[in-house]
């Protein structure tokens, strides 16, 4: 709920949102089997978005209304 509420916020605005996006698969010297990938709104630095993946997925896909 707080993730929807976020993004009707900024889409209230009335302005494009400026997002971008991060993932990290393992540390140096390790091996992992998960990852993390991150979306963020660049003009007011909120994050819209954590995901878990499996390393082996290689297509992340997500959509915002």
């Amino acid at each position: 709920m707080h993730q929807s509420a976020l993004i009707e916020r900024l889409k209230a605005k009335g302005s494009p949102l400026v997002l971008g996006g991060d993932g990290r698969c393992c540390s140096p010297g390790h091996t992992a089997k998960y990852g993390t990938y991150s979306m963020m709104d660049l003009e007011s630095g909120k994050i819209l978005d954590i995901q878990v993946v499996q390393v082996c997925q290689l297509n992340i896909v997500h959509e915002f209304e």
